[in-house]
C-alpha cells in the first residue's frame, strides 16, 4: 500500500498546525506538482507572491506546510523507481502532455523511515522553525508514515 503525499501532509498539518489546514483546502484544486512548483519557488524567492499562496494571514503563517509537502514529495520520488520503456512510446505520446500522478510514498524500510525524519527535520531547520520545532515536526511525520507504511527491513 501506498500514500499520497498530499493525505500525508494533510494529516500531519491537521495535527500539528492545523491553522495552516486553510492553506491546504486553497491549493485543492491545485495538482500535487503544481503545489510542489509553488512551495518550491517560495523557498527560493524572497519576493511575496500572487496567487494562491498570498491568502491573506495563510501566507504568514504557513510555514509547516511547505516544509512537510517538500520533505514527503522528495522522499516520494526517492523511493519510488519511474523507468518507462521508450521503446513502446508512440510518437503522439511525445507532443501530448499527460498528467503525472501525484507522488506516492511507498512502503517504508526503519532505515528510510529514519532517511524521511532527516529530510524533515533538514527543512525545518532551513525554514527556520527552530530546534524543537524540527524535531517534533519530524516526529509527526515520521509516525504518521510508520503508521501504514513500514515495511519489514
Amino acid at each position: 500500500m501506498s500514500a499520497r503525499v498530499r493525505d500525508v501532509v494533510r494529516d500531519v498539518v491537521a495535527e500539528v498546525a492545523p491553522d495552516e489546514v486553510l492553506l491546504l483546502d486553497q491549493l485543492a484544486r491545485l495538482d500535487d506538482a503544481r503545489v510542489t512548483r509553488l512551495f518550491e519557488r517560495r523557498v527560493r524567492d524572497t519576493e511575496p507572491h500572487t496567487g494562491p499562496l498570498e491568502c491573506g494571514p495563510v501566507d504568514v503563517t504557513a510555514p509547516v506546510t511547505p516544509v512537510v509537502w517538500l520533505a514527503l514529495d522528495e522522499a516520494a520520488r526517492r523511493t519510488t523507481c519511474r523507468t518507462a520503456d521508450r521503446r513502446k512510446l508512440l510518437p503522439h505520446h511525445l507532443f501530448r502532455r499527460t498528467p503525472r500522478p501525484p507522488p506516492a510514498i511507498r512502503p517504508l524500510t526503519s532505515a528510510q523511515l529514519d532517511a524521511v525524519r532527516h529530510l524533515v527535520r533538514d527543512h525545518a531547520r532551513s525554514a527556520r522553525l527552530g530546534e524543537d520545532a524540527a524535531t517534533a515536526l519530524a516526529d509527526a511525520v515520521t509516525s504518521r508514515l510508520a503508521l501504514e507504511l513500514t515495511d519489514t527491513d
